[in-house]
């Protein structure tokens, strides 16, 4: 069980680290989160590439036949393997909201860089770094698993924002029995 000098020690205790520890750690954090945003931008161009590519061959080549093209025939499972890669590619980058959280995590990267720049130019405090700090950790948030097929925006506090539903759950567009 940990004790309060454990507590002491550790790195989230900022009372017991000296403001270039805070200053090292926070330097830390902008280099992980832009290898993050890099990360999300490279998984977007692949994921988007290889689902437009795929899709754009099994759109080229369903339904042609040996004796319809002298150039090239391609198989039924190939072209089967090819829409389901093509599937699983868009599923992939619209399921997690990976657009949005690579937004998000450069977002929360140009936050904190600034914060930064404005404690070095002795214009914020230690503790308004550590807030711009927390400021940038909210925007990242949390990973999203957007189920809907109608791709509902989803806030990243586990609900679904739609905007056909009044704040009690019930929905705007269904007709009231009484209006015909």
């Amino acid at each position: 069980m940990p004790t309060n000098k454990d507590y002491e020690r550790s790195p989230y205790n900022t009372n017991a680290m000296t403001e270039g520890e805070i200053v090292h750690k926070i330097k830390g954090h902008l280099k992980t989160w832009n290898l993050i945003s890099t990360a999300y931008n490279y998984a977007i161009y692949i994921l988007g590439f290889i689902s437009i590519s795929t899709s754009v061959f099994v759109a080229g080549f369903i339904g042609v036949k040996k004796e319809d093209s002298a150039l090239l025939v391609v198989c039924p499972q190939t072209l089967k393997i090819c829409a389901i890669i093509s599937s699983v590619s868009l599923t992939l980058l619209t399921a997690f909201n990976i657009v949005r959280k690579s937004n998000d995590t450069r977002k929360a990267w140009r936050i904190l860089n600034t914060a930064l720049l404005f404690y070095h130019s002795g214009k914020y405090s230690i503790d308004k770094l550590i807030e711009e700090y927390y400021r940038g950790e909210e925007v990242i948030g949390t990973v999203d698993f957007n189920f809907n097929s109608k791709q509902e925006e989803v806030t990243g506090k586990g609900t679904i924002n739609n905007t056909d539903s009044g704040t009690d759950g019930s929905n705007k567009n269904k007709k009231n029995k009484n209006n015909k």
